[in-house]
């Protein structure tokens, strides 16, 4: 269906460039088990 329209390189661009987002967001996201804001009772 992408194919068909045209847009597979669209495709694959958005594919990858939602992918390295992720990646960026794991790399730069803290350890909650160590930086946790909820406080023990």
């Amino acid at each position: 269906m992408v194919q068909e329209a045209g847009h597979e390189t669209w495709f694959f661009t958005y594919v990858t460039v939602v992918i390295a987002g992720s990646l960026v967001v794991y790399l730069t996201m803290r350890d909650t088990k160590t930086h946790s804001l909820i406080v023990e009772d």
